[in-house]
């Protein structure tokens, strides 16, 4: 066993460069696999957050034609704006109600008509007086109504005379922005939701009731690009902002898909020191080097 021992120093020398040779290909190819799904998560938050871009576009466009129809020429009569928004209505079912505000903030015009009980002051002032200032149309923020029931207004400014008159907003429910991220083919055990200016939860995939709450109440930050979902699944994720509205897409992979690579070559590296012990080319114990002397 004695003689054994520098053979054994030499394979050793052999050995070492080709462990850690070895060992930094492993790290090279799991920081690759890695890399590929990040990159597969950008992605897919980017082409989310462009098709739900061009769907919300699309609203303030058709909501702006309204506006600039001769009908809605101030002042309008209730009949009359009550015979077009049920047109519009009809061919828009997503826009649940079709409203006329002052610059106030106060509704002067509703289509269906508010209840007698309902305020009429628009509860998301915000976006409201955003229009008002910028003059150009927008999505509000998700809102509890008086009727229980979150939704979000698009809003486009009625201008007449280069001066803007009053907001025209069409209120949608969240189902419609839901539709657009089960669609979206994401893998089944990944996850997207949308947030809004006022960092609440529009919609989410697979979990209804969090509408218009804080997005911290549904995902958690848990360190770099890591949240922790309310039902206690961990995720990878990543954030793509829609172009000219204040809400951002969120999509993620669970944490243990992407840290999946890491656990293979650690497992990989176990099963590789058994092997090396199981071919007899550990050095020899103390114990078997007394047994040698003996």
């Amino acid at each position: 066993m004695i003689k054994a021992r520098p053979a054994f120093l030499l394979l050793s020398a052999a050995l070492i460069p080709l462990l850690v040779l070895s060992s930094l290909m492993g790290w090279f190819i799991i920081r690759e696999r890695q890399a590929e799904i990040d990159a597969d998560v950008r992605d897919r938050a980017s082409l989310l957050a462009s098709s739900l871009q061009r769907e919300l576009h699309t609203q303030i466009q058709l909501l702006s034609l309204v506006a600039e129809s001769p009908r809605l020429d101030l002042p309008v009569s209730r009949t009359s704006f009550a015979v077009t928004a049920s047109r519009l209505k009809d061919q828009v079912p997503v826009w649940e109600q079709v409203r006329v505000s002052n610059e106030a903030g106060e509704v002067v015009l509703s289509f269906p008509p508010l209840a007698a009980s309902a305020p009429r002051k628009v509860i998301d002032q915000e976006s409201h007086d955003r229009v008002l200032h910028s003059g150009s149309g927008t999505i509000g923020n998700v809102i509890v109504g008086a009727g229980g029931k979150p939704a979000f207004a698009v809003r486009v400014p009625i201008t007449r005379g280069g001066r803007t008159r009053a907001v025209l907003s069409a209120v949608i429910r969240p189902e419609m922005v839901t539709q657009i991220l089960e669609r979206s083919g994401l893998p089944e055990n990944w996850s997207a939701w949308v947030t809004d200016n006022q960092d609440r939860l529009v919609s989410a995939t697979g979990d209804p009731g969090f509408e218009s709450r804080l997005a911290a109440e549904y995902a958690k930050p848990a360190g770099p690009n890591r949240v922790e979902l309310h039902d206690g699944r961990h995720l990878y994720m990543s954030e793509a902002a829609l172009v000219g509205t204040p809400w951002r897409v969120n999509v993620g992979v669970p944490s243990a898909d992407y840290d999946l690579p890491a656990r293979q070559s650690s497992r990989g590296k176990h099963r590789d020191r058994r092997n090396v012990r199981d071919r007899g080319l550990a050095p020899p114990s103390r114990d078997q080097n007394a047994h040698v002397r003996t």
